[in-house]
């Protein structure tokens, strides 16, 4: 398996000149920041001059870097569920995501979960807003399903 440290170095030279393919022997070699990384340009579209996103390459990318312990994989992935960018948004199990990255000590993850959270109380603060103007009209049909809970 190639070395953390020779990815690094020899990676961001690829970049530099623009040959995302020179970093396949990398994620070939096992390497999961290489394969967050390969991850990241195909969610962003990156891989080639078109700018053609391919977020099912990008979560099959993440998922093989979240299996060698990558964080950063973890809460990109997560943040592709929360956001539906694979089909419909599964905010559960970004939050599973998230969590488990976040208890690692990952700090993107814990903004992320810290977000979702306040995003959640806010949706039942404006909910019971809502539903407090509505038990305020007795004439609504509201009115008396709420009351009959």
């Amino acid at each position: 398996m190639l070395c953390a440290m020779t990815y690094q170095v020899e990676f961001l030279f690829a970049v530099c000149m623009g040959l995302v393919a020179g970093h396949l022997a990398f994620v070939d070699g096992g390497v999961p920041e290489a394969m967050n990384q390969l991850g990241d340009f195909y969610r962003f579209g990156r891989v080639d001059a078109s700018g053609r996103r391919n977020p099912t390459k990008a979560a099959k990318l993440y998922t093989r870097a979240i299996e060698l312990g990558n964080l950063d994989a973890m809460n990109n992935l997560g943040f592709m569920h929360s956001r539906g960018l694979l089909g419909e948004a599964d905010r559960d199990l970004a939050m599973e995501l998230w969590l488990a990255a976040a208890d690692r000590g990952h700090a993107r993850a814990q903004g992320n979960l810290g977000r979702e959270h306040a995003r959640l109380m806010l949706e039942s603060s404006a909910r019971r807003e809502w539903e407090t103007k509505a038990v305020s009209m007795p004439d609504s049909v509201s009115y008396t399903h709420l009351r009959a809970h």
